[in-house]
């Protein structure tokens, strides 16, 4: 199972100029990422570690966290000490992708 802290890959960047503008659009590949979540899923242990100490919640790929606004809200919020708002952001964030999501919390 890949790691949650690969990178995934740039499958198509596309460039344009508008008036003294340059935009640059990246097409990243996650099926790395949701194949991982898929995989610990089917796992059937609700995410707990063996030793039942840690509990992953989702794989979220570091690129859609830096860019995705409910993903920025929720690392605002924890960095603020608001861990309520950060959990309810996380969970829109995974009602939105289901893709990346390993267990219920």
């Amino acid at each position: 199972m890949p790691s949650p802290l690969t990178l995934c890959m740039i499958t198509k960047q596309a460039m344009e100029q508008r008036k003294d503008e340059i935009i640059l659009c990246n097409h990243i590949d996650f099926s790395r990422e949701a194949q991982a979540a898929y995989e610990a899923r089917k796992l059937g242990n609700n995410g707990w570690s063996k030793s039942k100490t840690m509990k992953c919640v989702a794989h979220i790929p570091l690129e859609l966290s830096a860019t995705h606004p409910y993903l920025v809200a929720a690392t605002e919020a924890r960095q603020w000490g608001n861990n309520t708002e950060a959990k309810m952001w996380l969970k829109r964030f995974l009602i939105e992708h289901p893709e990346f999501k390993v267990s219920n919390f």
